[in-house]
């Protein structure tokens, strides 16, 4: 976690300055069932606490280079007790934070909250999801990300979060990073989830007009009413995962476990925050699984374990033979050729195995052909 507070100005990434962005964070703490969830799963963890998660999704960003911030929170039941400590914690962590005790959750309130934004902010990370904590290894990554994604133009979106479920589309196409020995995919959108970055004129475009017709809207993708929708844009997404759902992706059938659960990394005991670090590993080895798999660092030599672990992550979702090579060649930093261990792991690995059949009539085309017929 950073000690020293809030970074504030332009910092440099390894490819440059890096934009200025904005953290805006926008949650409710409530066990109220929202209209029309879906079941995580058995594997889910759903007995984690969401003050928790919060905190671990506070702390997992600690270090990012944030050049405004504004927490819009509110708590319900059991958890209206822990709000004094979570608005203390946030001020901790970014002393120069704007808090609000109030949920964005009215168009009104999303239009007058981007107004705030300073306008030389070039990208606004959004999160509305408190369960969405940043679990890469590199932060410099991120912030080539975000290098790349100014690049396409002023009208643009990351897909930084449900990592596994976005490089299994078949619509994806890669797009030089400007890292060398490096890429992310690009698609076209009009949609996005709740945990994304985007550029602020695209965010302000959202709010111009009222879509809602009355109804409340707690983020792009509404459970209450009318999504955010908008012209089409880039869409980046990266060669590695950034964020995880902590609950895992059980509701949408994701059993493995590189894309399972993962721990709060911070616990709240007698009023005070308690952090215990994650431990990274190879999930095929020893009985004590690591927290999350080790992934393939950019510029330096990687063992052909974690391109396993970064293949079976790719995969736990959907099986996309094209995107899985793409993540593992030279041009993503990756091996010149598949090693005969790493093949061999992956053909006998269930999780891997069981999508091998739909995988193979996908890139024959075939599963399209039928949905046409349908």
């Amino acid at each position: 976690m950073r000690a020293n507070g809030q970074a504030i100005g332009m910092e440099s990434s390894p490819t440059g300055p890096m934009p200025k962005l904005h953290l805006l964070v926008s949650v409710f703490l409530t066990n109220e069932i929202l209209p029309g969830a879906l079941s995580y799963g058995k594997k889910a963890s759903p007995t984690q606490n969401k003050v928790d998660q919060l905190l671990c999704m506070i702390d997992s960003i600690s270090e990012f280079d944030f050049v405004s911030s504004d927490f819009y929170l509110k708590f319900d039941g059991e958890y209206i007790p822990s709000k004094q400590v979570v608005f203390d914690r946030v001020t901790e962590i970014f002393p120069s934070a704007r808090i609000v005790n109030e949920r964005l959750d009215t168009f009104y309130s999303w239009g007058k909250a981007a107004s705030e934004i300073p306008d030389d902010i070039g990208f606004v990370l959004l999160k509305t999801n408190h369960d969405h904590a940043f679990v890469g290894e590199s932060i410099d990554d991120f912030k080539v990300f975000l290098n790349d994604l100014e690049a396409l133009g002023s009208r643009t979106i990351g897909g930084i979060s449900h990592w596994s479920e976005m490089v299994g589309s078949n619509d994806l196409e890669e797009s030089d990073s400007r890292r060398e020995k490096s890429f992310n995919f690009l698609k076209k959108t009009t949609w996005t989830i709740g945990t994304c970055v985007v550029s602020k004129s695209l965010f302000d475009e959202w709010w111009e007009e009222d879509f809602t017709g009355g109804l409340r809207i707690i983020r792009p993708d509404n459970p209450f009413g009318p999504s955010v929708s908008f012209n089409p844009c880039p869409m980046l997404i990266p060669p590695r995962e950034f964020f995880r759902h902590l609950d895992g992706y059980g509701h949408v059938n994701v059993r493995s476990p590189f894309a399972g659960p993962v721990r709060s990394c911070c616990h709240l005991e007698g009023g005070r925050v308690q952090h215990i670090e994650w431990k990274r590993g190879n999930h095929f080895i020893g009985t004590h699984l690591p927290d999350l798999p080790l992934m393939p660092l950019l510029g330096q030599e990687n063992s052909y374990r974690k391109y396993l672990n970064l293949a079976l992550l790719a995969s736990a979702h959907t099986l996309n033979f094209k995107n899985l090579w793409r993540l593992l060649k030279p041009k993503n930093g990756g091996l010149g050729f598949i090693k005969f261990p790493l093949l061999l792991l992956l053909v006998t690995n269930r999780y891997f195995v069981i999508k091998i059949p739909r995988a193979l009539l996908r890139a024959l085309g075939i599963t399209s052909a039928v949905k046409r017929l349908l």
